[in-house]
């Protein structure tokens, strides 16, 4: 076994590699955009640029869905006067109150005890980037953790 990754380290070495690309877990660093990437990644920064709601990007394991959240995450985060933005990573939610304060805890929003006042305060939150010209992005990695309830 040490083998075999002794020899990885040295192709990837020999194809000029510092670090491996070829892991897991998603890195925006090492997205090959696609045609069909970037056509997602298009469509999907037209939803949020335009203000149309909701966008859904489904496929299956190992496509590119967490590292297109990652580079939407990276390129509103570098336009900070025009966006705020709440990366969730793996967004499992028991509750829809769960999932509000965690959001809330990613933005420093105070807690608040129960659904409606954690609602109240983040809403003033968005009314206050409203005011200050901002957009609000919200990317939920992993979504279809969540339950039902979770999701409102």
């Amino acid at each position: 076994m040490a083998t075999s990754r002794l020899k990885r380290r040295l192709l990837l070495k020999e194809l000029g590699f510092v670090e491996d690309p070829f892991i897991a877990s998603a890195d925006p660093r090492f997205l090959y955009l696609s045609s069909q990437h970037g056509e997602v990644l298009e469509r999907t920064r037209d939803v949020i640029e335009e203000f149309r709601g909701l966008a859904v990007v489904e496929g299956g394991y190992g496509v590119g869905k967490s590292s297109l959240a990652l580079r939407l995450e990276s390129i509103y985060r570098g336009m900070m006067d025009e966006y705020k933005v709440i990366f969730v990573h793996t967004a499992s939610y028991e509750s829809e109150y769960a999932g509000l304060q965690d959001m809330c805890d990613a933005i420093n929003v105070p807690r608040r005890r129960g659904l409606t006042k954690q609602w109240r305060e983040f809403e003033s939150f968005l009314i206050d980037q409203h005011e200050q010209g901002r957009n609000v992005c919200v990317i939920l990695d992993d979504a279809q953790l969540m339950i039902r309830s979770a999701l409102r």
